[in-house]
């Protein structure tokens, strides 16, 4: 699964795509577990591009596109596939 990450890199464009919440390790951790569910690995992925996250979409306000965020994982993940309107 992946969700987004940390509440400091929310943005604007978060809440046009649907983001209501970012999760670090220790929250999501405590969510699965609250629910029953045990973890193999838990991992933040890609957190160089952090920075970059926040430049785009918080000092220069990025808006959303359509397809324009994380353009393969809709077509490569079916329970997100599915979920488009």
């Amino acid at each position: 699964m992946l969700v987004p990450a940390f509440g400091f890199a929310t943005s604007r464009f978060d809440h046009d795509i649907g983001h209501h919440r970012r999760y670090t390790k220790e929250m999501l951790g405590a969510a699965y577990r609250e629910a029953g569910i045990d973890l193999e690995q838990l991992a933040y992925v890609n957190a160089p591009g952090l920075l970059a996250w926040i430049v785009a979409m918080k000092w220069f306000k990025r808006e959303p596109r359509a397809s324009s965020y994380a353009p393969g994982i809709a077509s490569s993940s079916p329970s997100l596939a599915e979920s488009k309107p």
